[in-house]
Order: structure tokens, then C-alpha cells, then sequence
């Protein structure tokens, strides 16, 4: 497999990346109350591999399925592998997706993304970054979609990881049981913006402040500075925001991605004031920021960043 990008060339994707803040992938799936009149909902099950090279996915429909199974970016529609029914039979490939039409109703479908080939392609590797056990993916990637998605209709996903192994995503909770796991909500804004899914072995360091639910994810990267001293940095930056809506940071959940790079010599960012070179707002199904955090900042000299207030303001 090829050595991931640099940093200098993650930090470059994802400034393109977020030149929108809502970023839109490929064919948009449009609301509809025609074409997939019966369909009443749909679910994912979602299970990755140990070396995180493969992600495979069972969709399964509430009611009659949809014409048509579509990729959410569409330069990553041909890393899509084993597309079939429930019962093994292939699926009918088309310009912008698969078919659905054989499918019966409730029925279900199996599909796998090449994480690998995903990262290694030059078409697509902005939509992966891997750092260490741990990635950070695009939804656009992996979430492939209903060609149309009638009004009403309710969309929930799990993830199955390996032991160890732990997700993020910035979407709300549907319902959660100890031995089911957690089963998250996705609406529309889910398939059609930017969303962070970090997956694998990843720190998670959940608390609430100035009024809201925090999930403050950090790669698997080196990272000078420790735990609590990234929890008081994110917590000075949501009193910074608060303080523009007499006391409460504007969202009920906030998912705040720290992504460590390297020293400045590797970054495309020359201008930047202090150890945090720049991040990226995003709101797909949620309030989500990432982070492009300098590896060596010590818990000091993080407090009082303006880029990181910055990037949560754009979540009032």
C-alpha cells in the first residue's frame, strides 16, 4: 500500500475542501414524493476491517426501494465493490449508480468500499486521511444514497469495529443499547454536506460546557500536548463563542476533530498565529470543526486561539 500524503498535501485537499461550508457531493439526492412514494425509511449497517482498508456495508429498506443506489461523492463511485442483493445476485450497474428495481420490498442490499484504493487513488484521496490505527473519511466516500428520498422517510445507521476500535460522527443518537450499540440519525443534510467520520483507534473525550454536549476526537498521531490540556483549550474556545449568546455556544452538540500534523515546515500555511494552522467548519447532520493542530503545542500555548474560535463561530 502507498505512504499516505504529507501533510502539507491533507492540508491543501481539505482547504479545497472547505472553499464551501456546505460542501455538496456529486449527484445531490432531491426529496421526492413520487418515484419512491412508498419509501418509508431506510437503515445501515456499517462494519470496517482491523487493518481499516475495507468498509462493508448492508442497506436495508422500509416499504418499496428506490429506483436507484448512488454514491454521495461521485468520483468515488467506481471504488465501490460487490454491490448485490441480500441474496447474492449482482446488481444492475447504471452511469450513476445501481439499480433497485428487482428488489422487493423491506428487502436488502450488501455493498463494499475500498478504503485502500480510496486513499491511494489521486481522484479520491481527499476524501480519506489516515493517521496511524485511525482514519478520518468524508461521508461523501462510503455513504452511498437513495437517488431520491421521499418526504418523511427516516435514515439511521450503526457501525460494527472491531474490538478496541471506536467511531465519531457529529449525528444526533436515535437510540442506544449497551449490547446493540448506538444507532445515529441522519438527515438530509447528513448525505448532502460536509460530516467528519473518524473511525478506528481513535481518543474520545465526551463532556458538556457553556451549554453544550462536546465529542472532542483526537487521531491516532503524535501529540505533544495531553488530554486535559486539549479539554481546557476546546473549553476556552466555547466560552470565547458563548459569550456572543449570553453564555450558551449556539448547538446542543458540538464534534470538535483534532487532527495533529507536523511542524510548520511542512505546512502550506505560512501566515498562520500560533500552533493551531487553520480548520474546517463542517454541518452535515450536525455541528462538526477539525483541526489541523501542530503536534508539538504545549497545553499553553493552545489557550486563546483565535483560529479555533473562528472555525465554532460558524456554528452560530
Amino acid at each position: 500500500m502507498p505512504s499516505p500524503p504529507s501533510s502539507a498535501r491533507r492540508i491543501a485537499w481539505t482547504l479545497l475542501l472547505s472553499a464551501s461550508h456546505a460542501c455538496h457531493y456529486g449527484r445531490r439526492s432531491t426529496e421526492a414524493t413520487s418515484a419512491s412514494a412508498t419509501l418509508r425509511g431506510w437503515h445501515y449497517e456499517v462494519a470496517i476491517d482491523g487493518t481499516l482498508e475495507r468498509m462493508d456495508v448492508r442497506v436495508c429498506f422500509e416499504g418499496g426501494p428506490p429506483a436507484a443506489l448512488v454514491p454521495g461523492a461521485a468520483e468515488a463511485a467506481a471504488l465501490a465493490r460487490d454491490v448485490r442483493r441480500a441474496d447474492g445476485k449482482p446488481l444492475l450497474r447504471l452511469d450513476h449508480g445501481y439499480a433497485l428495481r428487482s428488489l422487493a420490498a423491506d428487502a436488502c442490499l450488501d455493498y463494499a468500499v475500498d478504503l485502500a484504493a480510496l486513499e491511494a487513488d489521486e481522484d479520491t484521496e481527499h476524501l480519506v486521511d489516515r493517521a496511524g490505527r485511525s482514519l478520518l473519511l468524508h461521508a461523501g466516500a462510503w455513504l452511498w444514497r437513495p437517488d431520491a428520498r421521499p418526504a418523511g422517510a427516516t435514515a439511521t445507521l450503526r457501525f460494527s469495529l472491531p474490538e478496541g476500535m471506536h467511531a465519531s460522527v457529529p449525528w444526533p443518537v436515535h437510540h442506544a443499547t449497551e449490547r446493540g450499540g448506538t444507532t445515529y440519525r441522519l438527515d438530509s443534510t447528513a448525505f448532502d454536506w460536509l460530516a467528519f467520520v473518524v473511525l478506528g483507534d481513535i481518543a474520545i473525550d465526551r463532556f458538556e460546557h457553556a451549554g453544550t454536549k462536546v465529542e472532542l476526537v483526537t487521531l491516532d498521531a503524535r501529540l505533544m500536548c495531553p488530554p486535559a490540556g486539549l479539554r481546557a483549550w476546546a473549553e476556552d474556545g466555547l466560552d470565547t463563542v458563548a459569550l456572543l449568546y449570553e453564555g450558551h455556544f449556539p448547538r446542543e452538540h458540538l464534534q470538535l476533530v483534532v487532527h495533529p500534523v507536523g511542524g510548520a515546515d511542512e505546512s502550506p500555511v505560512t501566515d498562520h498565529a500560533g500552533p493551531v494552522y487553520f480548520g474546517v467548519a463542517a454541518r452535515g447532520g450536525g455541528a462538526g470543526v477539525q483541526i489541523f493542530l501542530d503536534d508539538r503545542a504545549s497545553a499553553e500555548a493552545l489557550l486563546g486561539n483565535w483560529t479555533t474560535v473562528h472555525e465554532l463561530l460558524h456554528h452560530g
